[in-house]
């Protein structure tokens, strides 16, 4: 082989190796970077939730200690210094002054702010406190927190906690703090960056964690600073400077309850991050020394493949020249290698193999599944339809497609079905059942249609579908046509008012009939005839009520009632549906009367029907009151003026709470009651239809009240 090819066989084995070393350790190193840069707001995030969890902790010791400052100064009030002598009261304050170390001193001081007694006599006696010391004239708290100010014996920064004695316009107990003990409580490892600041109201720094060298006269300019003396607590990340340089903190703060005071805890973000930064250096570093390890092992692996494949070239160049080779064909260590990545090779594509056919039966697994899903879907009668959240259609069966008339391909959002109420106004898109099933649960309503096949009136059950997380993601719902069936409804009830018209006329017949028996008309009856007769007249005329009932009932579903409306006295109707009413009450023993307000206005009413109502539950209150008993109709004004009050009050065993909700729906009975149901439903009928509304109050054992409401102005 000449020079010249081993050399670019070399220089391409070398290449190659090389690349395959150094690419994937370069894409890891670039996957890592890229990690890091995805993690470091969260490291930023936690590093100042630490720092603000840190701020808390000394805040709330503070705040403690702090309160065992005002203990021994509320005592001194309680002790009524002011009355003692001056040496009694420097004993008392020296006293006090001893039972904590964040005292520096005690004073009483008198209106003028001077110091009338100390607990040290030696000391400020005379002395003039600053205003800081005391809150402003405007400000009437007990106990008030000073900013920073310094002393006039040796220039040391103090703060002051000033107690009103009992007010500051006559005397107050007034205690130097020593900060020294404050520094001691946000000292910090030697060596760190971290910051830790108490400051006053103003800004200034009452204890600092840190050396003169890196502490910052400006506080107030910092971010956080600013936030605390606002009372907020959080966390904030700033540009601080450090020996002049521009760094970047994470910060947080919190106030100190009660003082105006706030604590902040800051920390150069590198610091913080440092784990993280470290990593990636070493990181880098580690890349750098493999790529050089990789591009040495890929120098010496291109030399010993190179060797042997150039040992087999020149052998097989000389058996092709007619020589015999002194070259080896082979290299037992070289084919062992080349085995190895060939056998390498087979196991890869086997396992390939072997995963692609659990794929392939998975993927199978899963399209049968759907392919019984979707039989079952399409097999069910009703309408079933699943959708997402933006109105896509997931899927649908052909029976929905049939009901809506509609072809699969154009049907793509079921915003677009034109849906009504069952009045027939239309329903936008928001207040449909598919759209608040979605928010609020399983719903169902009935619906009005509007399909190419004319109008339906379909039943909509639906529930929104939800991942195993409790996301929502869309809804399904199934869509019955009930056309039919409300159809079947509407001729069974046409049957039943046909039917009770029809036995309307014969059943009023036989009560004329069988009354003028009773009056002898058709000749005298004894006295057995008489009663016999007398109960098939009454029992034909609760036949003919019921039949009457059941008549009203249906023309005021049918919107076939035309209501008289005349202006009313309400009083003096309810005055002859009492007089009709009191021979009843007579026969049980029983008291009726009438409670009415004065100056009620009339009301519009069909005084036939409203009286209906009124006697039925006249009728109702004297039959569910014991003898002896009181039934009691009371008239007034609405709550809100708009209209008239009739309240119906008995006195007898009252209604079951679980009953009441139903008392006016059809067939509803009370519990206690033979009647059919219809009285109270076809009561509600009429007031509703009068632009009002009814309802009832009960309880077991007090009796029961059944109120109506009827507007003053026509509707």
């Amino acid at each position: 082989m000449r020079p010249i090819t081993r050399f670019r066989l070399r220089t391409q084995y070398l290449l190659f190796f090389t690349l395959a070393a150094v690419l994937p350790i370069v894409a890891l190193g670039l996957i890592e970077l890229s990690v890091f840069q995805r993690a470091l707001p969260q490291r930023e995030q936690e590093a100042m939730q630490n720092n603000l969890r840190l701020a808390e902790l000394i805040a709330s010791n503070l705040r403690y200690e702090l309160n065992l400052v005002l203990d021994p100064v509320q005592k001194g009030a309680a002790a009524d210094l002011v009355r003692l002598p001056r040496p009694a009261q420097d004993a008392a304050l020296a006293r006090l002054v001893s039972t904590t170390p964040l005292f520096r001193h005690l004073f009483l001081v008198d209106a003028g702010r001077r110091v009338r007694a100390s607990a040290k006599p030696t000391l400020w006696l005379g002395q003039r406190l600053p205003e800081d010391v005391f809150p402003a004239r405007t400000d009437s708290k007990p106990v008030h927190y000073s900013s920073v100010f310094l002393s006039v014996y040796d220039a040391a920064p103090l703060a002051a906690v000033a107690y009103a004695y009992p007010a500051y316009d006559r005397a107050a107990l007034v205690s130097l703090l020593d900060l020294s003990a404050f520094e001691e409580r946000v000292r910090t490892r030697p060596g760190s960056r971290e910051q830790i600041v108490v400051v006053d109201q103003t800004g200034q720094a009452l204890a600092h964690s840190e050396p003169q060298g890196v502490r910052t006269d400006d506080l107030g300019s910092l971010l956080p600073v600013k936030f605390v003396l606002q009372g907020r607590s959080g966390t904030v990340k700033y540009r601080q400077s450090v020996e002049g340089e521009p760094v970047f903190w994470l910060g947080a703060y919190t106030p100190i309850a009660g003082t105006g005071w706030g604590v902040v805890v800051g920390e150069v973000a590198a610091d913080a991050l440092r784990g993280p930064f470290t990593d990636l250096q070493s990181l880098g570093v580690g890349l750098t020394l493999t790529v050089l390890a990789a591009f040495g092992f890929a120098f010496w692996l291109s030399d010993r493949i190179n060797q042997p494949l150039q040992r087999i070239s020149a052998g097989m160049q000389q058996l092709a020249g007619g020589q015999e080779s002194s070259q080896g064909i082979t290299d037992p260590a070289t084919a062992l290698e080349l085995q190895v990545l060939v056998d390498s090779f087979i196991t890869m594509r086997e396992r390939i193999r072997t995963e692609t056919d659990a794929n392939r039966q998975l993927l199978s697994g899963l399209v049968a599944e759907k392919g019984k899903l979707e039989l079952v879907i399409e097999a069910i009668a009703e309408g079933v339809l699943v959708y997402d959240a933006e109105g896509g259609i997931v899927t649908a069966n052909p029976a929905l497609y049939a009901l809506l008339g509609v072809n699969p391909a154009e049907f793509d959002d079921w915003r677009g079905l034109r849906l009504q109420d069952v009045l027939g106004e239309p329903v936008d898109v928001e207040s449909t059942v598919l759209a608040r099933a979605i928010q609020a649960g399983p719903l169902r309503e009935l619906n009005r249609l509007q399909t190419l096949n004319g109008i339906r009136i379909i039943q909509t059950t639906a529930a929104p579908l939800r991942t195993g997380d409790g996301a929502t993601v869309g809804g399904v719902a199934v869509i019955r046509d009930v056309t039919a069936q409300k159809e079947s409804e509407r001729l069974r009830e046409d049957f039943v008012a046909t039917l009770t018209h029809d036995l309307r006329t014969p059943l009023l017949a036989a009560v004329q009939t069988l009354s003028f028996a009773l009056d002898h008309q058709y000749g005298e009856l004894s006295s057995q005839q008489r009663q016999i007769l007398a109960a098939v007249v009454e029992s034909h005329r609760e036949l003919l009520g019921l039949v009457e009932s059941l008549l009203t009932i249906y023309q005021y579903e049918a919107g076939r009632i035309h209501l008289q409306k005349e202006p009313t006295d309400l009083s003096a109707l309810i005055e002859q549906c009492l007089v009709q009413m009191q021979p009843l009450a007579d026969a049980r023993t029983q008291l009726l009367r009438l409670e009415a307000d004065q100056g009620l206005p009339q009301v519009p009413a069909d005084r036939q029907q409203l009286r209906r109502v009124i006697i039925n539950l006249i009728d109702n209150a004297l039959k569910f009151t014991p003898a002896g008993g009181r039934v009691q109709v009371s008239l007034q004004h609405s709550p809100d003026e708009s209209g008239v009050e009739v309240c119906v009050r008995d006195s007898g065993r009252g209604i079951p709470q679980d009953r009441l909700t139903a008392l006016f729906t059809r067939f509803s009975k009370s519990g206690y009651s033979t009647g059919t149901g219809l009285g109270l439903y076809l009561c509600r009928q009429v007031i509703e239809a009068h632009g009002g509304r009814i309802w009832a109050v009960s309880q077991p054992g007090l009796g029961s009240a059944f109120h109506l409401v009827l507007p003053v102005e026509k509707p």
